[in-house]
């Protein structure tokens, strides 16, 4: 974990070299864009209980920087409903306040059912698991998000769609049994203590400082 914010500060530095080498069209500023939904839109929404349409589309935009740049995928943000957004976030957020933390996020059903606050929904069209698991995440610390980088350790075998509710229900489950080993089982409601959301930041950064190399 230590070493998350220098993960972000070198694949900034190196997207803003491919930017002045004409091999990037657009500047990445992914630090900015970290700091932006985990600081500011964080504390926004769980002050007011929900998301606007410009906070999920800054969480969008982070998703394409940090994790493989899905060009084909960012024509959605722009035809997403603002009632839609906000209605289906506020749904899902005051679900995620009536969950347990040790029970409820083993059971897939509950996880599931926050998922469906956001799949398939009218004016929400190309919000999937992963972009969910990540509004989840900024919202509430419980909720890791679906990063290619930490499903490929916590859940090597996912088959040939990744990007799954079921994947994402077992993969909460694999990061909440690492945390409680991590803690021990006197600790793990220790709201101060290491999340499952610091976890994916740290398996990402695994990944990352290891393409470094």
């Amino acid at each position: 974990m230590h070493k998350y914010d220098r993960a972000i500060k070198t694949l900034d530095a190196k997207q803003m070299q491919l930017h002045k080498e004409g091999k990037n069209k657009t500047k990445i500023k992914l630090e900015e864009k970290h700091r932006l939904i985990y600081d500011t839109i964080a504390k926004e929404c769980r002050k007011r209980g929900h998301m606007n349409l410009s906070d999920v589309k800054a969480v969008y935009a982070f998703k394409m920087t940090r994790g493989k740049y899905r060009p084909m995928l960012m024509k959605y943000p722009e035809e997403w409903n603002a009632k839609a957004i906000e209605r289906q976030t506020k749904k899902a957020f005051e679900m995620c306040a009536q969950m347990n933390d040790s029970s409820d996020f083993r059971n897939g059903k509950k996880i599931l059912n926050v998922l469906s606050c956001f799949l398939k929904q009218p004016g929400m069209k190309g919000i999937g698991t992963a972009t969910a698991s990540l509004i989840l995440s900024v919202y509430d610390v419980r909720f890791p998000f679906l990063s290619d980088e930490a499903l490929a350790v916590v859940i090597p075998s996912y088959g040939k769609d990744p990007y799954t509710p079921l994947n994402y229900a077992n993969f909460v489950s694999q990061i909440q049994k690492k945390r409680a080993k991590l803690l021990g089982e006197k600790n793990i409601h220790d709201k101060d203590a290491i999340s499952h959301s610091d976890i994916e930041k740290a398996l990402w950064t695994v990944a990352s400082v290891n393409l470094e190399k």
